[in-house]
């Protein structure tokens, strides 16, 4: 196995594979995608029920913006509610059957 290394957008869903490695066009190949964080749309955002997973170095370099993140969302009225205390055993019940 050998790699190569080249740079592209990926557009709907499909990255071009440059004229010059055209012998690759019908292969099998293998894949790896290298992103560099400066370029992206913030990491912290997203979608409902995903789960977000982040690198050593960027948590080392990112920590003040994940806790504030993390805590922005905190809802002391739920907390303190009723509702959460169903929610809360409802989950361990389930996390501990």
């Amino acid at each position: 196995m050998y790699a190569i290394e080249f740079e592209a957008d990926v557009q709907d869903g499909v990255i071009k594979i440059p004229s010059q490695y055209k012998e690759f066009y019908s292969k099998h190949i293998k894949v790896i995608v290298l992103l560099d964080d400066s370029k992206t749309i913030n990491p912290l955002e997203k979608t409902q029920g995903e789960t977000r997973q982040f690198s050593d170095e960027y948590i080392n370099e990112h920590w003040r913006e994940l806790i504030t993140t993390g805590l922005s969302d905190y809802d002391e009225n739920y907390y303190k509610s009723d509702q959460y205390k169903e929610d809360r055993g409802a989950y361990l019940m389930e996390k501990y059957k």
